[in-house]
């Protein structure tokens, strides 16, 4: 018998010892990839909101000590619409706030003449941009506080008229609420403030005219970092922790189906010492041996990896099976967290 049929004749002699390991092994890979699914589906989110809103370049003066933007003043976005490349400039102001006297929510503050407005999807109500105390309001926000067009809700000990209700592809969005600039900067004390500019580029901008264009903002205004939506992620206190706790428990996973493995593999030697003893007897050398016990843990673990691929043996990339399942439990997961945050008073700290 060569070592190949050897090898399967002991992992089916021990079914049972056999399938748990590959489920062990299995559902490590696949919390792995789910755990690197829900933060990559994070990023997407955040990147994908500001796409959909025209933005190519967000400038902001970023706190390595707070999770919020400082706030700069709003003339500065005058100063940037006049040079080149730019084709519109629109201050944003963005903070947690007490809703209904409960929650502490992200809102929104747009200057009424942003070009975001018209990107923003209204499902029901409508936008009324000359009045300042009308709020637009994320689906999830709305399911949460039970509010549709029409209805007044309070902001800060403020009442506010719901306009309309929006829903995007971003669940960060979904469960924020919109109000016009010029009202948020008198809830938070704050005239002629702002946190953010969203810059909107010419089509025909270069990436080489992209970066001549970043170099010239923080120049000349020390303190401000110009940057794409993805960098703005990654420098981010938030985007940071995530991405930490989600290499954290990728590690330890891999750690318990490493250890499924070896488990396996101490069990096999204990429980055959005789196979081994008499295999050593009969002319059997120790490579030979550490080869047939090795070639078993190896054919369990691709094993593993045909099952969960549609193809065998692909390389070790993520199957298009289990990407999709992480995909679908990044949104759920997305969905389901907001949501109950949403419900659930909490401080701003």
């Amino acid at each position: 018998m060569n070592l190949s049929g050897m090898v399967w004749r002991n992992l089916a002699r021990r079914p049972a010892r056999s399938l748990l390991t590959a489920t062990g092994i299995g559902l490590a890979i696949a919390f792995a990839v789910s755990t690197i699914g829900v933060t990559q589906g994070f990023r997407k989110t955040f990147v994908d909101g500001y796409a959909s809103l025209g933005t190519q370049m967000i400038v902001s003066k970023v706190s390595r000590d707070s999770p919020l933007p400082k706030p700069f003043d709003q003339s500065i976005g005058e100063s940037i619409a006049e040079m080149p490349h730019v084709e519109a400039v629109s201050g944003m102001y963005w903070d947690l706030m007490s809703i209904e006297g409960a929650a502490s929510r992200v809102v929104f503050g747009w200057e009424r003449e942003s070009f975001r407005w018209k990107f923003l999807p209204i499902t029901s109500g409508r936008i009324v941009p000359d009045r300042p105390d009308v709020a637009y309001v994320g689906i999830l926000a709305a399911a949460a506080l039970g509010k549709k067009p029409g209805d007044t809700m309070e902001i800060e000990s403020r009442q506010f008229l719901v306009g309309g209700i929006f829903e995007k592809n971003s669940p960060i969005d979904n469960s924020a609420v919109i109000l016009p600039l010029d009202a948020m900067q008198d809830i938070l004390d704050q005239p002629g403030k702002i946190n953010f500019l969203n810059i909107r580029l010419r089509p025909e901008t270069t990436s080489r005219e992209f970066e001549l264009l970043r170099t010239k903002i923080q120049s000349r205004f020390r303190g401000l970092r110009a940057c794409r939506a993805d960098e703005l992620f990654s420098e981010s206190l938030g985007a940071q922790a995530a991405m930490a706790m989600s290499i954290g428990v990728t590690f330890f996973a891999l750690c318990i189906g490493t250890l499924g493995v070896m488990n396996s593999v101490l069990m096999s030697v204990t429980e055959r010492k005789s196979e081994i003893g008499l295999l050593m007897a009969v002319g059997w050398g120790r490579r030979r041996v550490l080869r047939m016990i090795l070639a078993e843990s190896l054919f369990q673990v691709c094993s593993v990896r045909w099952a969960e691929s549609s193809r065998p043996f692909p390389g070790f990339t993520c199957s298009p099976i289990l990407v999709h399942s992480a995909e679908k439990l990044s949104g759920t997961f997305r969905r389901h967290l907001l949501l109950q945050q949403s419900r659930e008073p909490h401080s701003l700290g």
